[in-house]
């Protein structure tokens, strides 16, 4: 299906490297090859997949909310080391809600709660912003 929606330039994304591991991104990044990828915190375990990654330029969609309340992530001082990571090998990286109905966030919240734990700075997230618009699968 993955193949069928790229023939017809239609974007795609997959979850994956939340609660699974780097095996399975390796799979999604090798023969799915998403434009982006839901979480993908896994990578941060491989260099050579963190590599590849940005070298595909495939957007991770992040949930820090949803990260923390899973515990996917056990607070915001991992959750630093991980945006560092995506940082320091340039991969692109948004920033989201999963659930916000059931999370009790917005994006606005989510900004302000990564701020003021000083996982990211204004201009990261401007940078995120960014990114966010050019991986839109909304044309025009």
């Amino acid at each position: 299906l993955f193949s069928e929606a790229k023939k017809e330039n239609l974007g795609t994304t997959f979850h994956t490297g939340e609660a699974t591991g780097i095996d399975e991104m390796w799979e999604v990044v090798e023969e799915i090859k998403p434009d982006r990828i839901g979480h993908g915190l896994a990578c941060v375990q491989d260099k050579a997949l963190m590599e590849k990654i940005a070298k595909e330029e495939i957007v991770l969609e992040n949930c820090p909310t949803s990260n923390l309340q899973t515990g996917v992530v056990k607070d915001y001082g991992q959750m630093r080391e991980i945006f560092a990571k995506f940082q320091e090998y340039k991969i692109k990286f948004t920033i989201n809600t999963d659930g916000p109905e059931l999370q009790k966030t917005n994006l606005k919240e989510e900004y302000r709660r990564l701020l003021e734990n000083e996982v990211l700075t204004q201009d990261d997230l401007l940078a995120c912003n960014q990114i966010a618009r050019q991986a839109t699968f909304i044309k025009n």
